[in-house]
């Protein structure tokens, strides 16, 4: 079974996610800013705390890991309508071909 990485695993799709590769028989290292706060206890699960915008947070993350998954988000409320968001664009810094080279260079 593979090792999964899910950004963004505390609510949402990414907590559907992670539990989905648990019942799949996944090992799932589950990171988010409130790691705590996973509603989910399970021996195959690693909750790591931090910010998936910080690129030595996602290194740290990355390690060991087979698959990755991000499902990042904005809380919706009031806040999400009536002031702009920035995450999805500094989410860049921190794309994919970003996490290859950085897990390809050792």
């Amino acid at each position: 079974m593979a090792k999964v990485l899910i950004i963004g695993a505390s609510r949402g799709i990414g907590l559907e996610t992670l539990k989905a590769a648990l019942q799949a028989g996944h090992s799932v290292r589950a990171l988010a800013r409130s790691a705590r706060r996973i509603p989910v206890d399970h021996p195959k699960l690693e909750k790591m705390a931090g910010d998936a915008l910080e690129m030595a947070t996602v290194k740290r993350a990355l390690t060991g890991v087979d698959v990755v998954t991000q499902s990042l988000g904005v809380s919706a409320g009031p806040e999400m309508i009536l002031k702009p968001t920035r995450l999805f664009s500094k989410r860049r810094g921190c794309s994919l071909p970003r996490w290859r080279r950085l897990t390809s260079s050792g």
